[in-house]
């Protein structure tokens, strides 16, 4: 996908985890087959099979879970506790950005996950950032993949990065004003008139398609309306 393309989708992606960690929710299986994609183009968070709600008083989230490619060191290593376990849906983010921008997964250089697996967790190593994307993608990648979880910004303080919120709006005038919500302030509850909560980027897997879809038979009709090479 094509970098204004893949901003779009990772601020939608940011606000639907930010709706989930604010109901003590974790994912834990963020990657682009259960990110989908509407016809408007709209975000869905999709298959809950990892997730699970987090009991503020417990010391661990109940071992490894996930897909190996896309863990966070962390995870891996089994030392994710309750104050860290946002922290390991934010590495899955950036590894599901560069699935985007690239198409293949990331550490697509290893052929056996276990040897991948060990990669993550044990050498002070990140995923080779796409070279389509600009010095402010790679900052916003760096911040994903920071180590140690404790200093991995959330998805709240993500959503601030220039990299999902400077969108050029002559690059994006395909999608629908539901594409770019306000945030709630509390929880998902409406606080104003007309604000939409930020659920509705979470879905089951109903008509939708991943944004490595793209290119499938199926998909190609609408190929011209997720084309940001031309502007008005």
């Amino acid at each position: 996908l094509q970098e204004p393309l893949v901003r779009v989708y990772a601020r939608q992606l940011l606000l639907g985890l930010e709706y989930l960690h604010r109901n003590s929710i974790a994912h834990r299986d963020i990657k682009g087959a259960n990110v989908l994609i509407t016809n408007e183009g709209v975000v869905k968070i999709a298959d809950f099979g990892a997730s699970k709600r987090i009991n503020t008083n417990s010391t661990n989230t109940g071992g490894v879970k996930g897909t190996p490619l896309w863990m966070a060191p962390e995870v891996i290593k089994e030392q994710q506790t309750d104050k860290g376990w946002r922290r390991a849906d934010v590495w899955s983010v950036g590894c599901t950005i560069i699935e985007m921008a690239t198409g293949r997964p990331p550490w697509s250089q290893y052929s056996n996950p276990v040897t991948a697996m060990y990669h993550i967790a044990c050498v002070e190593t990140v995923p080779p950032f796409p070279d389509s994307l600009s010095p402010q993608g790679h900052d916003f990648l760096r911040l994903c993949f920071e180590r140690d979880p404790l200093k991995r910004p959330d998805v709240t303080r993500l959503l601030l990065h220039p990299f999902v919120t400077q969108l050029p709006a002559t690059q994006v005038r395909h999608l629908s004003k539901s594409s770019f919500p306000q945030r709630p302030t509390t929880g998902g509850r409406r606080t104003g008139p007309g604000r939409p909560r930020s659920s509705q980027y979470l879905s089951r897997r109903d008509g939708l398609r991943t944004p490595m879809d793209h290119g499938t038979p199926q998909n190609r009709d609408n190929m011209d309306k997720f084309d940001l090479g031309h502007t008005s």
